[in-house]
């Protein structure tokens, strides 16, 4: 019996060793691919990784100024409204003097009309 516990573990001795030299290859297989062909795709995606960050950082920058051009058109928005108001007050107070030199005129008129009896 120790001859075959023996014959087991020398077996199993040698598939431990076999696998731990194919997982320290350089060109080991993965997926069908070499592992330097896996190492260019990787370096690859990272390169577009960066690209795409880049990306998105001048993106929000573009953001940043659209928000600002927002916020300038608001306030000339609101300057807007407010000279809006300003001149509905205007035309209110050039009615009630329109009105107050018809009324001058009238009683112009009216004691012309009185002092020419």
């Amino acid at each position: 019996m120790n001859v075959k516990k023996i014959l087991v573990d020398v077996i199993a001795g040698l598939v431990i060793g076999a696998a731990g030299v194919l997982c320290f290859r350089a060109d080991l297989p993965y997926n069908g691919e070499r592992a330097d062909e896996v190492r260019t795709e990787l370096d690859g995606a990272i390169r577009n990784q960066q690209q795409a960050i880049s990306e998105l950082r001048e993106a929000e920058g573009t953001a940043d100024g659209i928000g600002q051009v927002v916020t300038a058109g608001r306030g000339e928005v609101q300057s807007a409204i407010q000279s809006n108001e300003e001149l509905g007050t205007g035309k209110v107070r050039i009615a009630e003097l329109i009105g107050e030199c018809q009324d001058i005129l009238r009683r112009i008129r009216q004691r012309g009309t009185i002092e020419e009896r």
